[in-house]
């Protein structure tokens, strides 16, 4: 799993797979950040 993202090594194996989740999951859910970070905003 962790020799999936060589390029950021993690510093536990725990964060290391949340990481590789995101990553791989990062191309899918980018416009759903994008809405969480404007709300977060709005309501900071």
């Amino acid at each position: 799993m962790d020799r999936l993202v060589p390029h950021s090594p993690p510093p536990c194996p725990k964060r290391g797979f949340i990481g590789g989740v995101r990553d791989f999951m990062d191309k899918k859910i980018t416009d759903f950040d994008e809405r969480i970070v404007q709300v977060c905003e709005i309501l900071l």
